[in-house]
């Protein structure tokens, strides 16, 4: 009993950590479903973005450019922040526009994985 315990402590304690754990748990109680495949598309204009850092990520792992990795990183990381402020704003508001919340958590889903596919790379390089 006190292991099932801690195991839920734990869970609890990764979902609050995470924004798009959290903010999806959120939307849960108050009975928006959300995931992977529920977030309405992307914007032309973020995927456009993606698409062209992705490109600069694969320069950078054919020359192993330690600088402009490091400033690629450094640009997405600010652009994770601002958007979970954004998130967070969203959520403070007396009535949430759900529709602006789902789609910010899909912008930090892109974040998120293009930091992991960076994390990645700045291993090979470093």
């Amino acid at each position: 009993m006190a292991l099932g315990r801690a195991i839920e402590v734990n869970e609890a304690f990764r979902t609050l950590k995470d924004p798009v754990r959290r903010a999806e748990a959120l939307l849960a109680r108050q009975g928006v479903q959300s995931g992977e495949g529920k977030e309405p598309p992307a914007s032309p204009a973020l995927l456009m973005e993606v698409m062209e850092r992705r490109e600069a990520l694969a320069e950078i792992r054919h020359s192993k450019n330690e600088g402009a990795l490091s400033r690629l990183i450094a640009e997405v990381r600010a652009e994770d922040a601002r958007a979970q402020l954004a998130l967070t704003a969203e959520f403070a508001l007396e009535t949430p526009n759900f529709a602006e919340i789902l789609k910010r958590i899909a912008e930090l889903r892109y974040y998120r994985r293009f930091l992991d596919e960076a994390s990645a790379i700045a291993d090979e390089v470093l």
